[in-house]
């Protein structure tokens, strides 16, 4: 009865908990830390089931297990060379390959005068089926986010936007 519940699961690409799977890549150490802080901000509002990995640690293989384990994945990376951090990269192109589904998600993109982690990220869940954006989280320049980009961070249809 076992193999068969969790077949079940499987193939219907049910996530086996309720809980939250921060995947970040950083290269200066500032998309770690924001990925801890939302971490802690989880904790504090009761979410005890949760897994945060820095996947530039590791090859993607590693993270897959953990995908379609949690219900909610987050995206947390920084722009680089007008798309998002390599390991980054090949972790959600391998999601699109196994074509994962039925996730909410959410995306935390660090970049100052190119940003395009969060669309490059983006593009590439969104032709998964049934992954839902929950929450858009922009930590902006010092300046703060340049009104050209607005129209575009709406467009995402996220149901919540946290400015940092």
């Amino acid at each position: 009865m076992f193999i068969l519940e969790k077949y079940q699961v499987w193939s219907t690409y049910t996530p086996e908990e309720n809980g939250v799977f921060i995947a970040y890549a950083s290269m200066y150490g500032d998309t770690e830390l924001v990925a801890n802080v939302l971490a802690a901000k989880l904790a504090e509002k009761g979410m005890v089931n949760m897994k945060m990995v820095d996947v530039s640690n590791h090859h993607y293989s590693y993270h897959i297990s953990d995908i379609f384990k949690y219900s909610t994945i987050v995206f947390a990376a920084p722009s680089y060379n007008m798309s998002v951090h390599p390991k980054m990269n090949e972790l959600i192109h391998e999601m699109k390959e196994i074509t994962v589904r039925n996730r909410a998600y959410a995306v935390i993109e660090n970049g100052s005068w190119a940003p395009s982690a969060a669309k490059t990220i983006k593009a590439v869940v969104d032709e998964l089926k049934d992954m839902n954006p929950e929450i858009i989280i922009l930590d902006p320049p010092r300046d703060g986010i340049n009104p050209k980009a607005l129209p575009k961070i709406i467009s995402f249809g996220a149901k919540n936007i946290i400015y940092v």
